[in-house]
């Protein structure tokens, strides 16, 4: 029997920010595999929902960055002043 999970408000709202990643950078051809959402340790220094990118090959995230840097030119800028 495993035990009970309650969700949180700022789990589901880890959950939303990680899934709207996901889906934000697949769109632009950058897939992660290994997101996960790390709960709150009572027993450690931090005490927030983390969400971990996973791990990638170097490769993997040259290539990414070189999708990244290539969606960032085709789009617009936003000017903040």
């Amino acid at each position: 029997m495993t035990g009970l999970s309650f969700q949180t408000d700022e789990r589901k709202r880890a959950e939303r920010v990680a899934n709207t990643l996901y889906i934000e950078l697949k769109r632009i051809g950058i897939e992660l595999d290994d997101l996960d959402i790390i709960d709150p340790c009572s027993e450690c220094i931090r005490d927030d929902t983390m969400i971990r990118l996973g791990n990638m090959r170097v490769d993997d995230v040259d290539q990414a960055v070189k999708k990244l840097r290539a969606a960032l030119c085709a789009s617009p800028r936003e000017h903040t002043e």
